[in-house]
């Protein structure tokens, strides 16, 4: 039979086992989230979205970008 003793154990083990999970997902999410979140324009002619900092040309006529 299991005593109280090693009940108390295993709930102990499990705990940490879902803490430690639960703490290893947030900072994986959180890293990255930081690098794909940028401000971005809509072109008037093309109607596509194109980041603000990395404008490249497009291949449409009398398209700006």
């Amino acid at each position: 039979m299991i005593s109280v003793g090693k009940l108390a154990l295993l709930i102990a083990i499990i705990l940490v086992v879902l803490i430690g999970l639960r703490l290893f997902g947030r900072r994986k999410t959180s890293s990255k989230a930081e690098g794909r979140i940028a401000d971005t324009v809509r072109c008037k002619i093309c109607g596509i979205y194109i980041p603000k900092s990395g404008v490249s040309p497009c291949d449409r006529i009398g398209c700006p970008y």
